[in-house]
């Protein structure tokens, strides 16, 4: 997944099916010191629709950072985790682009798991892009001022090369 759609993914997420049982995970790749959220039996949280992710959460969730890297992992039959519907539920991320980045970006990954045929899709994803800000889970937030002053711009040079031709 390439959240900022730069030639660098920050994430990858991979699915094994093997006869009794179907693994998914999501690996950062270039993000660093990426963490999701979790509950307290330290599984990735299962995440209803609007949840605040930011440096604060909701009481009963914690950033945590998984020791071998892998941020989610579900089963399916699913004989752990939080993921036990076929319902749209979200990831909450957060991550450094770079190692050398001060601040955090906050995102969320929308995935279905199919208990019956142990198929998980990737439905969406979204991040804020101002760092260290929060989001709602399901929520796209706005293009930045930064980024809508660029396109502007582009809109208007262009208008004006095509006056001038």
């Amino acid at each position: 997944m390439r959240v900022n759609h730069d030639f660098y993914p920050e994430f990858h997420v991979h699915q094994n099916v093997y006869t009794l049982f179907s693994s998914a995970w999501i690996h950062p790749s270039y993000a660093t010191d990426a963490e999701a959220v979790t509950t307290a039996n330290s599984y990735i949280a299962a995440l209803l629709a609007a949840v605040p992710l930011g440096p604060a959460l909701p009481g009963g969730l914690s950033w945590n950072p998984d020791p071998d890297s892998t941020l989610f992992a579900i089963s399916s039959p699913n004989t752990y985790g939080n993921f036990n519907t076929s319902d749209t539920r979200y990831i909450g991320l957060r991550w450094k682009f770079d190692p050398g980045d001060p601040d955090l970006f906050y995102g969320w990954v929308a995935v279905q798991v199919n208990q019956d045929n142990a198929v998980t899709r990737v439905l969406g994803y979204a991040y804020n892009d101002q760092a260290g800000q929060g989001l709602l889970t399901g929520e796209t937030p706005e293009p930045s001022a930064l980024a809508l002053l660029a396109f502007g711009a582009t809109g208007i040079l262009a208008l004006r090369r095509k006056r001038a031709a």
